[in-house]
């Protein structure tokens, strides 16, 4: 899904902007994924990330660190093990704790970007009530 915007950025012939009302934007997490389209070629990443529903993981490389919602980490290596059916995490610990941290980094920066974007919607309307027959109503 994070690879659909900026494939249509792309086919659309349109830039991603780069700020929002003076404020730098961070990079999209999505890749374009238009040259794959064209032929078989592997998109190069950094990592892909992933919350949803309590559900959560991170690739690096070959290693993906997946936990089902209320459940541990599991580790496995997609080189040699693509349908996920052999857990390493218990024979990998340092990997675990390095993509833990990894997905924890993550976690944070798009927590602190809906922040501020929580904020900013927010700004500005404290204080302000409803606006009724000409008059402002307390909202409560």
């Amino acid at each position: 899904m994070v690879d659909i915007v900026p494939t249509i950025i792309e086919l659309a012939g349109l830039k991603k902007p780069t700020d929002w009302k003076g404020v730098p934007m961070p990079e999209a997490p999505g890749k374009s994924l238009v040259a794959a389209l064209k032929t078989d070629i592997t998109i190069a990443r950094d990592s892909l990330w992933w919350l949803h529903e309590d559900n959560k993981a991170i690739r690096i490389g070959d290693y993906k660190l997946v936990a089902a919602k209320n459940d541990p980490w599991e580790l496995y290596d997609l080189r040699t093990d693509r349908a996920e059916q052999h857990n390493l995490a218990s024979q990998m610990p340092d990997k675990v704790k390095e993509l833990t941290q990894s997905w924890e980094k993550q976690l944070a920066a798009y927590s602190e970007l809906a922040q501020k974007t929580l904020s900013e919607q927010t700004k500005g309307k404290a204080g302000k009530g409803k606006k009724g027959k000409g008059k402002d109503v307390d909202q409560e």
